[in-house]
């Protein structure tokens, strides 16, 4: 009896955070008859899928945890997109109610959905995995897994991105490049604020376009060689699903995912170091599924020289990786225990460390600004700044006066603050503001807590808006600055402006956003989300190793959380990793060694 009691409780709790999340309250919910069907329905499948042993699946740890995560999210992610605050978690008895009952509820429903996910990845029905394609010309050309297979899929990847390279001829000129042509140039001095490789490469093409005498060439030379970059990875991806035997709907699913979908191909022409560090993040982690499976092509000593030159390339096009290769080498060391892996992933980072240090002071090359890494704190003092500005000291106004202009404060970009912070300010003063900030820290924790997560919350609420309301800036820019190096020189002279429209209707006014089931595959925080859930299958199955794949994005997602702004183009890498996460939901204990 208490088990049906259990099980009811838990289905008005859900059919209660349905109507509070979606509707704002009770009132235009409680009445319908939707109400009993949506109770009656969770009932019956909570029922079906419990068999009886309602509270030990409930509580299943791996299950159980994931759906509190996700629960949690959801509740204070949209509870900070609307009030900005967490305060109206708990402000009043109302709304501690409205907050207790929409957790309770979307754990049920979380709860309920991973567990119909593992019993459906764990069913004994085997998917359908690829034929040898004997006597079948086209398949063994192109599911192959064949040098001359991965030739023609590269060849058909670059193919199917060509239209979106006519639509924005002669490129993407948009985000940093007014910091990295000029250096690019040599008219500025070249800082590590952007990775110097991605600077470097850009140079490579202003090089070859002044030697032809076209600077629209430089453009188009980058666009094309970043599609050969990217499309190779995204063969190479392929080709190895097809050696790990993985199922043939999740080929084809990523085939399609990497050359029909208008996102990637905007982000292969994108003028941007996340596209070509999202690759050879993508790569990275396909080396390390061979490595889980015991699958390399070759293995030894080269293949451990491979996997050290691709984390390298991953680690020069994004400055904060490296932390997240550091947080992961342990992981490595203490769980996989293979010493020539773990060295292999050491150096790279070794080589970091050197180069952020002796080799750039030696060569001359400035270190970044100091205010990207002081986001966060500065949020919070403008934040405590704006919120208590009666009661705080004259004295401490005037001091966040001196260091930050605190009354342009924006919830959900740092540019503002971040843009007018005085570095000397705090080279006079160091402990000073150290104090300040600490004593705000102990004095206003809310308002802290409130600070880092509007800033960030775009990482971390799947529901967010893909344009948001307060900083208001498109999922991605496809525009053409005028820099100095384009200006009376170049302009977009798009070969197919109709197409151009269209990919400018999902990119700049998020079109993708009415489309359901399809929007929330690019929503900024849909990767974390992600990522829990195949953590999840990894301790439900006990795949120790399978695990390790889904922590190099954990890691680096925690770096993206001190970043100035939650923006689309920094989930790119995530994006290209869904294949991977897939592959891991289809691997049974007993499939890889654990």
């Amino acid at each position: 009896m208490h088990r049906k009691i259990a099980l009811a409780v838990s289905a008005y709790f859900s059919c209660v955070a349905i109507s509070y999340y979606f509707f704002g309250s009770l009132v235009l919910y409680n009445n319908s008859i939707l109400h009993i069907l949506s109770f009656g329905a969770i009932y019956y499948i909570g029922k079906t899928m419990y068999q009886g042993q309602v509270l030990k699946r409930i509580l299943t740890p791996s299950i159980s945890l994931t759906a509190a995560i996700l629960s949690l999210l959801l509740v204070i992610g949209q509870t900070v997109c609307v009030q900005e605050s967490i305060r109206f978690l708990w402000n009043s008895p109302a709304n501690l109610w409205r907050t207790v009952s929409m957790i309770t509820g979307l754990f049920f429903l979380f709860n309920l959905a991973i567990h119909a996910l593992f019993q459906f990845l764990s069913s004994p029905c085997q998917p359908r995995t690829f034929s040898k394609h004997k006597g079948k010309r086209i398949g063994a050309i192109f599911l192959g897994g064949t040098r001359r297979s991965f030739l023609c899929l590269w060849f058909l990847i670059f193919a199917a991105w060509i239209p979106v390279l006519l639509a924005y001829y002669p490129g993407i000129h948009s985000y940093d490049v007014f910091i990295q042509f000029p250096q690019a140039l040599g008219t500025q001095a070249l800082t590590a604020y952007h990775p110097i490789a991605h600077t470097v490469f850009i140079r490579l093409f202003v090089v070859l376009g002044e030697w032809v005498g076209s600077r629209a060439f430089t453009l188009v030379s980058y666009s094309v060689a970043q599609m050969l970059i990217l499309s190779a990875v995204f063969a190479y991806t392929l080709r190895a699903f097809r050696r790990l035997h993985f199922p043939k709907w999740l080929w084809i699913a990523s085939f399609l995912f990497f050359t029909v979908n208008p996102y990637i191909s905007i982000f292969s022409i994108l003028q941007t170091k996340d596209v070509l560090f999202g690759g050879f993040f993508l790569l990275f982690h396909v080396l390390l599924l061979e490595e889980v499976y015991g699958k390399a092509p070759k293995p030894g000593k080269w293949r451990f020289l491979f996997i050290s030159a691709v984390l390298l390339l991953s680690l020069l096009f994004r400055n904060n990786a490296v932390y997240a290769i550091l947080l992961y080498l342990p992981c490595v060391f203490f769980i996989w225990k293979r010493k020539a892996l773990f060295v292999s992933l050491l150096i790279p980072c070794v080589l970091m460390l050197f180069l952020y240090q002796p080799a750039y002071r030696a060569l001359g090359i400035e270190d970044g600004p100091q205010r990207e890494m002081l986001s966060v704190p500065l949020q919070q003092i403008a934040l405590v700044a704006n919120n208590h500005r009666e009661e705080l000291p004259e004295d401490e106004l005037e001091k966040i006066g001196q260091l930050i202009a605190y009354w342009q404060y924006n919830p959900r970009v740092a540019d503002p603050i971040k843009d007018t912070y005085q570095p000397k300010a705090v080279a006079n003063d160091t402990r000073g503001y150290i104090d300040l900030w600490l004593k705000y820290l102990g004095k206003y924790p809310v308002d802290y807590v409130d600070a880092f997560l509007n800033l960030n919350l775009g990482f971390w609420y799947a529901d967010a808006e893909p344009q948001d309301r307060i900083h208001n800036r498109g999922y991605l820019s496809t525009g053409f600055r005028s820099t100095e190096y384009v200006q009376d020189h170049v302009a977009r002279e798009s070969k197919l402006p109709w197409l151009m429209e269209w990919y400018d209707s999902f990119a700049v006014d998020t079109g993708f956003a009415s489309v359901p089931l399809f929007s929330s595959l690019f929503s900024i925080g849909l990767p974390i989300c992600f990522i829990h859930v195949a953590m999840a299958w990894c301790f439900h199955q006990k795949l120790w190793r399978l695990l390790l794949l889904s922590l190099p994005s954990l890691f680096l997602w925690l770096t993206f959380l001190a970043g100035p702004i939650a923006a689309g183009r920094y989930v790119f890498p995530f994006m290209l990793v869904y294949p991977v996460l897939m592959g891991c939901l289809m691997v049974r204990k007993g499939g890889v060694s654990s």
